[in-house]
């Protein structure tokens, strides 16, 4: 077989190289610029915020810890019960003990929270 007659594919022209565009990489170091600027204004209004939260007092003008420190009349009373197992004595402190006021502090602690 005598391959002589094979024809040969066109030959391209030649592709001249097109200039390097500077567009693009502008466009993305602006965009990174921003996405960098935005995520700065973002922790720094958070830091502002967390600074904010902790300097202000309680609603009772107390800060945390003074309201730590200072006594509980509902606790006081309960280390004031008997420590007697008859059951008179048992049911004695059981009436004299005042529960209800444990919904409202739970309720002020849920608001103080938020």
């Amino acid at each position: 077989m005598d391959n002589t007659n094979n024809p040969q594919p066109p030959s391209m022209p030649p592709t001249s190289p097109k200039p390097d565009s500077q567009a693009g990489g502008i466009i993305g170091i602006i965009i990174i610029l921003v996405v960098l600027v935005l995520g700065g204004l973002y922790l720094w209004g958070a830091r502002l915020k967390s600074e904010e939260t902790a300097d202000t007092a309680d609603t009772n003008g107390q800060t945390a810890q003074e309201v730590l420190n200072a006594s509980d009349p509902a606790t006081d009373n309960l280390g004031t019960q008997g420590t007697s197992d008859e059951l008179g004595a048992i049911e004695d402190d059981l009436n004299t003990t005042s529960l209800n006021g444990l919904d409202t502090e739970v309720n002020n602690i849920n608001v103080e929270l938020q």
